[in-house]
């Protein structure tokens, strides 16, 4: 069963109120609301309150018993689960501006927490993905590198972690035996992070093994039905042969109007191409330039 979590959340210097509410995705059927008035100093016990309440919303629709347990969030500072829960917002919009937001609020989540390892994987991922190599690749992914091994030395089961040295000794070192050891690794940890199966898929295909990278990268779909994700299932369609898959979800990503448009014109344009439509492959990448030149005249 598919499953919808939406609810605001409000927030003043003396009092944090939310509502949250689930949904049957597929039957737009109500399982499980509850509301929430509490000191701001209550986010940690108010997100294990919430997460326990939905898994046992879901364990009475689906049968399975008692819910299991909650992990650890990593850190017992609000201040710095506050900060880095602000970071995940800017780091999923991918834009190198929020980029550069991101890395900075999972620093000061740092030095409210210097023991909070999912901070520093956060800025290793921060400093992977391409928005956030900035001027320097090379020095960017160093700093990726180093995050993450910090991180891991915190917490050796940290998935964010392995993912990153997959994806630099992918990409930086182009090592792809120790990078498929790291992603494995990450998967093992946690087998619903949609990233590590995003970049995995990556690894699948530069290797031929292109049916095992589709299957990769539409479980990272799965997981994650974002734009972002969604441009990462186009590009592993496009690179095993998937044209007319590839441009459906190039298209979906196109509509979004996000960061990623430029891209997914690119990729629509290349399949196009290769189908052998080349009025569509000649108009989407002309597209590409007017995107990229509107871009310069707001800036």
């Amino acid at each position: 069963m598919a499953t919808v979590l939406e609810g605001p959340v409000r927030r003043s210097d003396s009092l944090l109120r939310g509502a949250a509410q689930l949904f049957d995705a597929e039957d737009v059927c109500h399982l499980w609301s509850e509301t929430y008035d509490r000191a701001p100093a209550d986010l940690l016990q108010i997100q294990d309150d919430l997460t326990a309440q939905i898994l046992e919303a879901l364990s009475a629709q689906l049968g399975t018993g008692s819910a299991p347990n909650i992990a650890s969030r990593g850190t017992e500072s609000s201040e710095a689960f506050d900060l880095y829960l602000q970071g995940r917002h800017f780091w999923n919009k991918r834009s190198p501006a929020d980029m550069q937001v991101a890395v900075r609020l999972f620093e000061k989540a740092i030095a409210a927490d210097s023991s909070f390892g999912a901070a520093y994987a956060a800025i290793a991922e921060s400093y992977a993905v391409p928005a956030g190599w900035g001027d320097d690749p090379l020095a960017a992914m160093a700093e990726a590198d180093r995050y993450a091994r910090m991180a891991l030395e915190i917490d050796p089961t940290l998935a964010q972690a392995h993912a990153s040295l997959g994806w630099t000794a992918m990409i930086r070192d182009l090592d792809l035996v120790t990078s498929e050891e790291h992603f494995l690794r990450a998967l093992e940890l946690d087998p619903e992070y949609p990233t590590a199966h995003q970049w995995y898929s990556e690894v699948l295909a530069a290797t031929g093994r292109r049916d095992e990278a589709v299957r990769m990268v539409q479980e990272a779909k799965t997981l994650d039905p974002s734009y972002i994700i969604r441009y990462n299932v186009a590009r592993i369609l496009y690179l095993t042969g998937h044209y007319e898959e590839a441009i459906r979800e190039a298209e979906y990503v196109i509509e979004q109007r996000g960061s990623y448009t430029p891209s997914a014109l690119s990729l629509a344009g290349y399949s196009h191409y290769m189908l052998g439509d080349y009025a569509a492959a000649l108009s989407a990448l002309e597209a590409v330039s007017y995107t990229h030149l509107r871009a310069h005249e707001t800036r």
